[in-house]
């Protein structure tokens, strides 16, 4: 492949990572902008078609082995500082109104966020544990 068309595939697949963004964004509003959402799932698949024919000639995607192994899942705790800053509310801005800011963690990053302990929840007693699951 010519410089040429590797800077042509570089500005395809750019675009199309802008794209995939934008779509990321709009997963925040679900159902409200229904068309848009439908005219960039249109323009996501016609780029993404033409990554695969480069000057006519269809290319084949990248075909990857059968996964191996046990699926592992990592787990990482993290602790709030809740002693240090009595007077900040880790819990709300974590998940945010109505868990809206947790949600938009868990899309961006593929993660599973779940707070327990104290402040998670109505029970006073337990201390807060911010958990990520990847």
């Amino acid at each position: 492949m010519n410089d040429t068309n590797t800077a042509s595939t570089q500005s395809i697949a750019d675009y199309l990572a802008q794209l995939l963004k934008d779509r990321k964004q709009l997963a925040a509003f679900p159902n409200v902008f229904i068309h848009v959402e439908r005219l960039l799932d249109e323009e996501i698949a016609r780029v993404r078609a033409s990554l695969f024919q480069i000057n006519g000639v269809k290319k084949e995607p990248l075909v990857l082995p059968e996964p191996e192994g046990e699926v592992t899942t990592l787990t990482e705790k993290v602790y709030v500082p809740v002693k240090e800053h009595p007077d900040f509310n880790f819990v709300g801005r974590i998940l945010g109104p109505r868990g809206m800011t947790a949600k938009q963690l868990e899309q961006e990053t593929g993660c599973k966020i779940m707070v327990r302990g104290k402040g998670s929840m109505r029970d006073k007693k337990k201390v807060c544990i911010f958990v990520i699951h990847k």
